[in-house]
Order: C-alpha cells, then sequence, then structure tokens
C-alpha cells in the first residue's frame, strides 16, 4: 500500500484479452468508452505475439493503475494471456487494482478450469513445465474468486460497459493521493491507529480519535481513509457531522434516518434512497466490508469517530480510543517551518523566531498551520513602490505598546499627543527624543514655546497633523522659533505662520510637507538643500512664491497643487534634473511655465484646472514623459511635439481653446482624452485620427506578438461622422468587412484601427461606461477581444461619463496569438457594444497589412519631411565625394606603378 501511494502511473488501465473473441466487437466499444471518459488505456497492437511475455508489455502491467482482465471462452488457449495474468496478479500484490470481467464464460469454468474454457486450458498446458501449469492454475483460481461483471447477466451489452467506465472512473478517482506526504508527526499516528483496529481480524469495531480543538483529530481521519480505503469495498467519509446534522427541524429518530440515508447513499451511490427504518443499514451492510469515519461528532445518538468529548466515548462504551498528543517541542517547530517556510526546519537567521512562535501557538497544530502560513513570504516591514516604507498593524501595535512602557524621560518617539502638548508648552524636551507625531485632533488650543526645540537636538523627524479637516485648533507659534538643525521630516499640516522661521536649516531635510499651511513663502534666499527629495505644499491657498530650488538636485515629487495664488514658476526649477513628478493641479492664477527647462526625469505633469494657462512649454518634453494631465486647462491653445515613446497619457479634456497638437502619436499604448475641445483644427483632427498609433504597423504579421494582444491605446475626440480614411464604414454598431478583391485576400494577422461615433442618450444609469468590441469570424463563433470596463475602468469612466455631445472613439484592434493561425479569412464582422447610456450611431475600421506602406512612407509633418531629406543630400554628397577621391587615388597609384615598370 505504500508503495502504491507514491508511485506515479503511466496508464490508468491495463486490458487483458484474448483478441480473435473479443477485439473487435466488445472490446473496441469499451476503448471508445474509455477514450469518452479520458480514461488512458495501454495499447499494445503494435506488440507482436508470441509465447513469452515481451519486456514493453511487462512494463506496461507494471506502470498501469488499474488492471482489468476480460475472461472469455479461449482466453485460457493462449500462454500469452495466461502469462500476462500471472504478470498483473503478481502487480496486484503492490498496490494495483485488478478487475474482472466474464464475457460469455460461466466464472466456476474459469475457477475450476472445466468445460470449454478448462478444454482450452489443457490443450495449452501439453508440453509446458509443470511449474508454469502450477502458476497459470492459481493465478485462474485467484482471478475468477475476484468479484466482476458478468456479461450473461446484461440484456444489453452497452449499458455493462457504461457500468464498467463508471467503476473505472471511480476507483481512479479513489487513488491514493499525497495531500499528506511530509507532515510531521503524522506517520507515528497512523501507526498507533493501526494498532487499534486490528486489520488482519475481520470484526466490526469502533475507533474513537479524541482531543482537543485544533490537534490533528480530523487530518489523522482523513490520512488513514486514504489509506485504508482501498482493502474496503465500501468506504466514506463523512466530515462535519456536527455542523450537517443538528437537531432543527426533525427528531431524535429523523436525524437518524437522515444520516442512515446519507450514509447508504453515498457508500452504495444510490442518489435517491429513501429508508423508512433504522434496521436498513443492517441488512444492506451487514455483511459487507465496510470502512466508515465520521468527523466532528457531538450528539449522543451519533456514530463517534473524532470528538473533542471524552465522556460521550465512555458513554457509548467505546474502548478502542485515541488519545491525540500535543507533538513534541521539535515537531512543532517542524509543523510550523513547513507552513512558514515551506521547509522541515528554519532557514538561517530565523531560529529564534520560529521557536518562539512555535511557543506562542503552544504547540497546537492547527494554530501553528495557520499562522505559519499567514507569514508565508510576507514581511513585517516592506518598501511600497512609491518608496515609503510600509509596517504590519501588529507591529505598529507592538510599538507602541513598548513605547508607552517606557518612562516618559526615556522615550525616544512622542506618540501621545497630551504629553506632546505638554512638552511643547513647558519645554521639557531632552536629547532623547528623536521623533514627534502630533496628532492635534483633541487638542483644542496649543502654544508652542520659541526654545521648545532647543534642547532636543537629536529631533529627526516633526509630524503634526489632524485626522479630522473640519477640526479648528489653534496653534500658536513664535515668529523667532528654533527648528533643530538635524531635521530630516518636517511634516506639518495647517502650519499656521507666514513664513518659516528665519534660523530654519533645511540642510538635512529629506522630506518636507506643508499641505493647507497659511504660508505664503517659506524662506529668503537660497537654501542648501541637497538632501531634498519630495516637497509638497498643496493647499497652501496663500502661497505666492516658490523658493529658489536650485540646489535641489536630488528633488523628485514637487506638489504646488492648489496654491492658488501662485503666478508663476521660478526658472531654478530647471536644475531639478532628478525630478520626476510635477503637481500643479488648480493653480488657478498660474499664466506662465518659463522656457528652456531641462527636466531631463521628468514622468508626470499634472496642471488640471490651471485655468489661465495659455501654452505647454516644449521643456517639459524628456524622453521619459509619460503621464499629461491638462484638464480644464481653458485658456490652452497648442501642445508641442511630443519626443516621448513611453508616453500612456494624455489628457486635455475640456481644453475648449485648444486649436493645434502634436504632428505624430507614435505610442501604441497612449490614451489621447480630446473630450470636449470643441476647437481643434482640421490640421489638429488629423494628427490624431490618421496620425495615432503609428508604431502599432511593425507589428502587422507578427505571429509571437502576445504582449501586444488587446493594445490600450485609444483617442477620444469630438465629431459626428466616421472620417473618409476609413474606408470600410456603416450605420450602427456592426461592421462587416469582405476581401476587397480575388488577389487581395483578407488575413488573420491584419491589424485594425477602429472609429465609432457615440452618442450619449442622455440618462443617467449606474452601470459605469463601457466599450466592448467582439469580433467574428466567418465559421468560428466569437470571442470578446477588447473591453474597457476590464482594462481602462477608470479612464472610461472619466471620458465618457459627462460627454453631452457626439464624439469620436478610436482604438487599436490587434489579434491574439492564437488568432494568426486562422490564416485567410473570408469575412470578419465587428460589433460594437455600448453602455446603456451611449448609443453607437456609426462604425468605421481601417486594416493595416503587411502590404500596407510603413510608417517611414507616410508623411508625419514637414518640419520632420525636411529635416530627413535634408539629412539624405547631405549623405549623398558626401558619398559622392568619399567616391571620387577613390578613384583619383585608383588612377595615381596605377599610374605610378606603370611608370616604375617601364624604368
Amino acid at each position: 500500500m505504500a508503495l502504491s501511494s507514491s508511485r506515479s502511473w503511466r496508464y490508468n488501465v491495463f486490458l487483458s484479452f484474448h483478441g480473435p473473441d473479443v477485439r473487435s466487437s466488445y472490446l473496441s466499444h469499451l476503448r471508445k468508452q474509455f477514450e469518452r471518459n479520458g480514461i488512458i488505456t495501454f495499447n499494445d497492437q503494435e506488440i507482436e505475439r508470441s509465447q513469452t511475455i515481451k519486456p514493453e508489455l511487462t512494463r506496461a502491467i507494471q506502470e498501469s493503475r488499474i488492471s482489468i482482465v476480460v475472461l472469455s471462452q479461449n482466453y485460457a488457449s493462449s500462454s500469452w494471456c495466461l502469462n500476462e495474468l500471472v504478470e498483473i496478479l503478481d502487480c496486484k500484490e503492490t498496490g494495483q487494482i485488478v478487475m474482472t470481467v466474464f464475457y460469455k464464460v460461466n466464472p466456476s469454468d474459469v475457477r475450476k478450469q472445466i468445460g470449454g474454457f478448462g478444454k482450452a486450458f489443457k490443450e495449452t498446458c501439453q508440453g509446458k513445465t509443470e511449474t508454469e501449469i502450477q502458476s497459470w492454475t492459481k493465478a485462474l483460481t485467484y482471478v475468477a474468486n475476484i468479484e466482476g461483471e458478468h456479461s450473461l447477466n446484461w440484456v444489453n451489452e452497452a449499458d455493462l460497459i457504461e457500468k464498467i467506465a463508471t467503476d473505472v472512473s471511480n476507483k481512479l478517482n479513489a487513488s491514493l493521493s499525497r495531500d499528506f506526504d511530509g507532515m510531521v508527526g503524522l506517520e507515528d499516528h497512523l501507526g498507533k491507529m493501526k494498532s487499534l483496529l486490528h486489520l488482519e481480524n475481520n470484526e466490526a469495531m469502533i475507533i474513537g480519535i479524541s482531543g482537543p480543538a485544533g490537534i490533528g483529530k480530523t487530518t489523522i481521519a482523513r490520512a488513514l481513509f486514504n489509506q485504508l480505503s482501498f482493502s474496503f469495498p465500501l468506504r466514506y467519509f463523512m466530515g462535519n457531522v456536527k455542523g450537517s446534522y443538528r437537531r432543527t427541524d426533525c427528531d431524535e429518530h429523523g436525524l437518524k434516518l437522515r444520516l442512515q440515508e446519507q450514509l447508504l447513499r453515498k457508500i452504495l451511490n444510490q442518489k435517491r434512497m429513501k429508508i423508512s427504518h433504522l434496521n436498513v443499514i443492517y441488512e444492506r451492510l451487514g455483511n459487507q466490508k465496510v470502512l466508515i469515519i465520521l468527523d466532528d461528532v457531538d450528539h449522543l445518538e451519533q456514530i463517534i469517530v473524532t470528538t473533542e468529548d471524552q465522556e460521550l466515548l465512555q458513554q457509548h462504551g467505546i474502548n478502542n480510543v485515541y488519545n491525540v498528543a500535543f507533538p513534541s517541542s521539535e515537531e512543532a517547530l517542524g509543523i510550523f517551518c513547513l507552513s512558514a517556510f515551506k521547509q522541515i526546519s528554519p532557514p538561517d537567521g530565523f531560529g529564534r523566531l520560529a521557536e518562539r512562535a512555535a511557543e506562542l501557538c503552544s504547540n497546537l497544530p492547527l494554530g501553528l498551520c495557520v499562522v505559519g502560513s499567514s507569514l508565508l513570504d510576507k514581511s513585517l516591514i516592506c518598501i511600497s513602490t512609491n518608496g515609503d516604507i510600509q509596517m504590519h498593524k501588529l507591529l505598529q501595535q507592538v510599538g507602541t505598546q513598548e513605547i508607552k512602557r517606557q518612562e516618559p524621560w526615556k522615550r525616544h518617539i512622542l506618540i501621545d499627543p497630551y504629553e506632546i502638548c505638554d512638552v511643547l508648552q513647558s519645554n521639557t524636551g531632552t536629547g532623547t527624543v528623536m521623533g514627534i507625531s502630533f496628532d492635534i485632533t483633541e487638542i483644542s488650543k496649543v502654544s508652542i514655546s520659541k526654545k521648545t526645540f532647543r534642547r532636543m537636538c537629536n529631533l529627526r523627524f516633526l509630524r503634526v497633523y489632524k485626522r479630522r479637516i473640519d477640526k479648528n485648533v489653534e496653534v500658536h507659534i513664535p515668529e523667532e522659533m528654533e527648528f533643530p538643525h538635524g531635521l530630516r521630516l518636517l511634516h506639518w499640516k495647517a502650519y499656521p505662520s507666514k513664513c518659516l522661521p528665519p534660523t530654519f536649516h533645511p540642510e538635512y531635510l529629506v522630506e518636507l510637507n506643508m499641505q493647507h499651511s497659511q504660508l505664503e513663502k517659506l524662506w529668503e534666499g537660497t537654501q542648501p538643500l541637497t538632501n531634498l527629495t519630495k516637497m509638497n505644499l498643496s493647499g497652501s491657498g496663500n502661497l505666492k512664491e516658490v523658493p529658489d530650488l536650485s540646489n535641489a538636485k536630488n528633488l523628485e515629487l514637487l506638489d504646488l497643487s492648489g496654491c492658488m495664488s501662485l503666478v508663476e514658476i521660478p526658472s531654478s526649477i530647471s536644475n531639478l534634473h532628478k525630478l520626476q513628478e510635477l503637481m500643479m493641479m488648480f493653480c488657478i492664477n498660474l499664466e506662465v511655465i518659463p522656457e528652456g527647462l531641462n527636466l531631463m526625469s521628468i514622468e508626470t505633469v499634472n496642471m488640471v484646472g490651471c485655468l489661465r494657462l495659455r501654452t505647454f512649454t516644449p521643456s517639459f518634453m524628456s524622453f521619459n514623459l509619460r503621464h499629461i494631465f491638462l484638464t480644464r486647462c481653458e485658456k490652452l491653445q497648442s501642445l508641442p511635439d511630443i519626443v516621448s515613446t513611453e508616453l500612456i497619457t494624455l489628457n486635455v479634456n475640456g481644453c475648449q481653446s485648444l486649436q493645434r497638437v502634436p504632428n505624430c502619436f507614435h505610442s501604441t499604448k497612449v490614451a489621447l482624452n480630446f473630450t470636449k475641445c470643441f476647437n481643434l483644427s482640421q490640421e489638429a483632427r488629423k494628427s490624431i485620427i490618421q496620425r495615432s498609433f503609428l508604431d502599432g504597423r511593425k507589428y502587422v504579421g507578427t505571429r509571437s506578438s502576445n504582449k501586444w494582444a488587446r493594445l490600450p491605446g485609444w483617442a477620444c475626440l469630438p465629431g459626428n461622422e466616421v472620417p473618409a480614411e476609413f474606408n470600410h464604414r456603416a450605420k450602427g454598431n456592426s461592421l462587416t468587412i469582405l476581401p476587397e478583391s480575388s488577389d487581395k485576400p483578407l488575413y488573420a494577422s491584419a491589424i485594425f484601427k477602429i472609429c465609432i461615433v457615440i452618442s450619449p442618450k442622455n440618462k443617467v444609469g449606474s452601470n459605469l461606461p463601457k466599450i466592448i468590441c467582439l469580433r467574428m469570424n466567418k465559421f468560428v463563433c466569437s470571442c470578446p477581444c477588447y473591453d474597457f470596463q476590464v482594462y481602462n475602468k477608470i479612464s472610461m469612466s472619466s471620458v465618457f461619463a459627462h460627454l453631452s455631445t457626439e464624439h469620436l472613439f478610436v482604438f487599436l484592434y490587434v489579434l491574439d496569438q492564437k488568432d494568426h493561425s486562422l490564416g485567410v479569412l473570408s469575412e470578419i464582422l465587428f460589433k460594437i457594444e455600448s453602455g446603456p447610456n451611449f448609443e453607437i450611431t456609426e462604425c468605421g475600421a481601417q486594416m493595416w497589412t503587411e502590404e500596407t506602406p510603413a510608417l517611414e512612407t507616410i508623411e508625419c509633418g514637414a518640419e520632420e519631411t525636411e529635416n530627413v531629406d535634408e539629412g539624405k543630400s547631405r549623405r549623398s554628397f558626401w558619398s559622392c565625394l568619399l567616391l571620387c577621391c577613390f578613384i583619383v587615388c585608383c588612377i595615381v597609384i596605377f599610374a605610378w606603378g606603370k611608370k616604375t615598370i617601364d624604368f
């Protein structure tokens, strides 16, 4: 049994049969049924038959989970079949399952080797050794005693075949699993349980498994059932008896009937069995070999297998009880490590930590598994994608409790608001304090002393914040207040003064966060800001000027959103070579952006709601730029050319004065939102519609372009008619594309640029706006290929949610890799579906194939073309000059050589 549980089988079934009796009739139908049921059968048709069994046939028998012996009238006439049978029964001893089918032959004839079967057997035995005859006789006698199917008992042979296939499937499904392999201490438990069962006897027994919750009773019972079930023709594991059978809608007698019905249905495989009295289970199973395990029992009238109630076992006279003991310290550590580290012992450096965790779980197996699994691949401290250090809540609680246990004058971190308030007002801080996190929500008034921070010479971070924005708190600070020089983080929400103190030294400052402050300026002159990486002044409505940032060469984030008094950005930001994000949302008075900025690392520029901004400087156009947000910049008139090939988002929604846009948009990934841009020039509309996603052409015909399937590139702009360049057009939401001619076939590898007209219905609905493109090939079922509700739900919601007029929506359609194998098609049907609030009035498509002109042949702006032509002219001039020099040199060398020979 142990061997079969650890083996991997090559075949599900090996069939032993006499070919002339069954191959062309019964056996062929049985093989077909096995094939339909997904049962893998060894095929012996390519093996040449002989008197001795072939080695490959022996291997096939040994590598099959089940052997089915089809005993027919002439089965014993073949020494080949008899040798197969001997090998099959040898393999049965190592855990293989053997099934029998008596096909038009009496089992007693096989058992006693009489009748026509016996006559064939005697003829085969002529000239054989006594050893062979004895082994064959023993094998036939043994196999005839295995309970099997008799074809003579079946009126319909098809029903017999279906029954055999079902039995085989059930046996395969019930094969030994490896779910319990490697469980610490389990083998010892199973050995003790088997000793209580006395498997060598045929007596009926009831065994109890007792122990506290989480000790492993159910695990032991399931593992035992997994190992022993093959020894019992009838078996059933009923789990959670306590939870499944409660006395809520029936009395005690009815509860017993329900339990017996469930047992008999599962054991006898009869789904609609009904019983009327309690003796039915004895009548049906009284003479059978049955294994029943009931898990988690608590009612007295029920059969008990696993329970926490020791008295329940005694009341029912069950003396064979296995009390599950707690694992040893070593076993508990192994159980925890298997769940937490997927290995039996802790990794280097985690030994003491793992031992402590096992102790906290009191060595309870369930607790060890739950805690270990929850810690798998987890870290109590991690760094987020934006560089912030994140801490597990449990670790935060432990740290808070540890701080509170310290004496007040010894604390490195101050977090209690009343204690902090007292320290700041009475000037009792010490050099021990390294950090202050001050939540002023519960404080009504606080006055800070001028020299309150002087004694806190080691203060590294100062955080003052409110959890509730609507709570008014009076904070009074003197103009000459001295901040500590070594401060790394200053986070003061709603800072009450107009300027930071003149003695403020930001030399070591890494992050400055002064959201919603009353600041009008930060400081005078230039400060050493070489360590500063983040500056957030958002919501400071009175801020009139940004300080000189020429020394902030490591600044990565500058957030000036909501600084409504700000009119211009200082030219000193041109030195911010590492700046990645510039946030200036709702700077409603911002008019000027300096020219000549050299922001080579900039990735995101957000100027949403800058109502007076007229131009967007080309200085922002770095090669790394990924996101540009200019929504509701109502006076913005033009956009510069975009050099970045990494651009993902360009959102100029609501820029009603916008007229000019970049000549080309090369990225297939870019989302171009030009909704409500009603003053776009014809040239701008042409750039958006015709010259967007041009790089998608180079993927035409690529059969391994899986990463380019369902590309998210799209563009949206005002319009009520599909442009003429989309040569396939149709009214409504569906479009059929046919081959243009016999010499221009329709390839499945083509890329389509699709344009649709979206008309809002002016109806309020709860569903998110969405666009779904369904593509159907002729004679091929449809499959959803483009679904913005899945891939870009937020963007689509913001794009379509407030449309009041018709707009054009343009997007790329790229096939999945599997669709390339379709080859040439006779027809493609596109059907566009929208949400309930929108209607598709027209759609069109432009097809790109391998024959479509490449990107380089498409004009992408006059200036770009002129530059290319000028470059080609220069290259041609220098090529001709070099060629002429080469020819002259050859002539001179030839002439000099000729003179030398003449001389």
